[in-house]
């Protein structure tokens, strides 16, 4: 391998390198909203706490929920919720249903994963890259 490859390789590396968190965030983000929608769906905080049912025993907030969204915004994952659902989260008036976790609050383990795992995917892309 010549020295024009091995500079060419280089700035190749360097530039998957730059854009890897960010594509691990494009990775993640469907990921991270499936995990979070099955838990909505039965009903359940980020940490699996349960939330308070309806007056009739339905699982609330299904209809808000279903309208969530998520994409990546560098290397971060936004989850985009309804509006309606932030006196839920809150609580006072209405029940407190937390949908997302709170400010300063760690993501639960059931959060973390499609995160961790979309990242290492990506490192793994790097490795396989460098060879």
């Amino acid at each position: 391998m010549g020295l024009d490859e091995v500079d060419e390789l280089a700035r190749d590396l360097d530039q998957l390198a730059a854009e890897g968190p960010a594509r691990a965030a494009t990775r993640a983000a469907p990921r991270l909203l499936q995990v979070a929608a099955e838990g909505w769906a039965a009903g359940r905080a980020p940490d699996g706490a349960a939330w308070p049912a309806t007056k009739d025993g339905r699982v609330p907030l299904l209809a808000l929920t279903s309208q969530a969204s998520a994409r990546a915004d560098g290397a971060a994952v936004v989850l985009e919720l309804p509006d309606e659902l932030l006196p839920h989260q809150a609580g006072g008036r209405l029940p407190q249903r937390q949908v997302v976790p709170a400010p300063g609050e760690a993501l639960p383990p059931s959060w973390q994963a499609p995160l961790e795992d979309a990242l290492e995917e990506q490192l793994e892309e790097l490795r396989s890259a460098a060879r």
